[in-house]
């Protein structure tokens, strides 16, 4: 059993680990006030970004959003395809619940795709509950 002491250690890592995942993803230390019912999401999350919480160690690379490829699948798939545009969406859960963690729900593309990018994208995500492609960019989003 944990002595409340311990307990508070694990707390206070806890957070230290949020805040520096916080300053990566939304440029700012954990705020519980902008995590909605312990959830905050980010829609931009880049492959630098990526990179960095990678480092700190913070992504299950085996947690994936219901039938989503998973959190390696996906960062596998940004890094074979590195042209400008790409990013993640999904959400943070708060350090403050059992279950702190980063989830994936669906990559995108700002800029428009080649026709190897088209066929990949389709490939790996038309799956996806939301799923759009055309010139201009592409979207997945698994509910």
């Amino acid at each position: 059993m944990q002595s409340d002491k311990e307990v508070n250690m694990v707390d206070i890592m806890r957070l230290g680990v949020a805040d520096q995942r916080d300053e990566i993803i939304f440029g700012e230390v954990f705020n519980r006030k902008k995590y909605g019912g312990g959830l905050r999401r980010f829609d931009d999350l880049t492959l630098e970004q990526i990179d960095k919480l990678e480092e700190l160690g913070v992504l299950d690379m085996e947690e994936a959003q219901n039938y989503s490829p998973n959190t390696g699948e996906i960062i596998d798939f940004l890094r074979e395809h590195k042209t400008d545009g790409w990013y993640v969406h999904g959400y943070c859960i708060s350090p403050e619940r059992s279950d702190f963690r980063i989830t994936f729900e669906g990559v995108g593309k700002k800029t428009p795709p080649s026709k190897d990018e088209l066929i990949d994208f389709t490939n790996m995500f038309r799956g996806a509950d939301e799923f759009n492609v055309d010139k201009e960019g592409m979207y997945c989003w698994y509910d």
